[in-house]
């Protein structure tokens, strides 16, 4: 479960990430936790990263979707669902960049 901390930190189950705003300057804490949510299951389903965020199926798709357009998750099918995942280059490399 994702808990605030602070406005710049969250929390997922005792792990704390400081997440810095200048980087990401387009993303919204509601859109940071779901990215470290999918980061932490690796590959998520709409489902998957709303039992990980608390909220519902459907506004995690809004936002998976929001997030893979921006760029910060590729999107594929496995059978009937579809699953989004951090894509090979990492957020931290992104962020060096």
């Amino acid at each position: 479960m994702i808990e605030h901390l602070k406005d710049e930190e969250v929390s997922i189950e005792g792990l704390n990430f400081h997440v810095i705003y200048a980087h990401a300057p387009k993303l919204s804490k509601s859109l940071i936790e779901t990215l470290l949510a999918v980061d932490k299951l690796e590959a998520a389903s709409a489902s998957d990263v709303a039992r990980e965020t608390g909220r519902s199926r459907s506004v995690e798709s809004i936002y998976l979707n929001q997030l893979e357009r921006m760029g910060y998750l590729e999107k594929f099918r496995k059978g009937r669902k579809i699953y989004f995942k951090i894509p090979s280059i990492t957020l931290k490399d992104h962020i060096q960049q």
